[in-house]
């Protein structure tokens, strides 16, 4: 539905089928927080709403999830161009030093095309980022996105990566409105099911965070390798798309510079945790949730190798 948007106003859709296709939570009534959710999450993708009688949509006065809006791209955002032999849909923000699109391969499927130019060193930070995206694909890893072809043209690499229809976990945890322990449960397992695939294989993500946990159909994945490191040889020599990682999420032997391994990636996921828990990242504010406190505890200690394994935070949250 909303791919198909162009910069004329389209016909009325009720409230919660553009819910549906934003693969947000449809709430049993719309609360404002909701309603300003679902209006940041369609100007991130640059389309504009208004109710179907034209009038501007007011968050104070929040309409039904059966009411109606009318929906358009911006007209400024307009994207009517090709890349690397791909029809964009959209230009995504937020690449790094990289370019990235939504775009429509050849047998018409949506795909994610992240480029940057042959001669920019980052070039080789992304072959990198290809370099682990194929052991993965190789190991049949089925919580990473996968790759789906590397393309060379116009003096640009890039990567054509499977797109994530149903967002980043950020934005499935809306603002304002914490997720329930029942619900973080599965996504926890998801995401230690993914770390458990890149440890095998000796490789650590590095910038684990809500951001990069991606979800395709009703899978969360985790995604963008930029500044991944295999332990098994030197993958991150040379510049990469971020240099430490992310406040909040990468622990502080990360920050001092010093090597990062798996545990590295065990303190991002307690921080992640208590984001979905919470919406912050300070572990004060799991005050309630005794559980979820002490596992985050035992993922978080300042000394790496006092953390836990992510094969006993799986045996953890089973008991949650």
């Amino acid at each position: 539905m909303l791919d198909a948007l162009s910069t004329d106003w389209s016909r009325p859709y009720k409230i919660v089928r553009v819910l549906q296709a934003l693969g947000m939570e449809v709430p049993q009534r719309l609360r404002k927080e909701r309603l300003a959710g679902l209006l940041e999450a369609l100007g991130r993708a640059d389309i504009e709403a208004q109710l179907a009688d034209g009038e501007p949509i007011d968050v104070t006065d929040s309409p039904g999830i059966e009411a109606k809006i009318r929906l358009r791209r911006r007209a400024s955002q307009a994207v009517a161009a090709r890349e690397m032999g791909f029809e964009v849909l959209a230009r995504i923000p937020g690449g790094g030093m990289a370019q990235c699109f939504k775009v429509l391969d050849g047998n018409g499927t949506i795909r994610f095309l992240k480029k940057v130019a042959i001669g920019d060193g980052n070039a080789n930070a992304l072959r990198r980022e290809l370099d682990i995206y194929t052991r993965l694909d190789r190991a049949q890893a089925g919580h990473v996105l996968r790759v789906i072809e590397r393309v060379e043209a116009d003096g640009y690499f890039g990567l054509v990566i499977e797109f994530a229809d149903g967002g980043t976990l950020a934005e499935h945890r809306e603002p304002q409105v914490n997720l329930s322990p029942k619900e973080v449960k599965p996504i926890a397992l998801a995401v230690a099911e993914g770390l458990s695939e890149l440890h095998s294989l000796e490789i650590v993500h590095r910038d684990l965070k809500p951001a990069n946990v991606l979800r395709v159909g009703q899978a969360w994945k985790l995604a963008d390798f930029g500044i991944s490191k295999s332990l098994a040889r030197l993958v991150t020599r040379g510049p990469t798309f971020q240099c430490s990682g992310t406040p909040g999420y990468s622990p502080p032997e990360q920050w001092a510079g010093r090597e990062a391994h798996t545990s590295a990636d065990v303190y991002a996921f307690g921080k992640l945790l208590v984001f979905l828990l919470s919406g912050e990242t300070d572990i004060d504010h799991l005050i309630q949730q005794d559980g979820w406190a002490k596992l985050v505890r035992r993922c978080t200690q300042e000394d790496p190798a006092t953390r836990l394994s992510v094969s006993q935070i799986k045996d953890e949250l089973a008991q949650l």
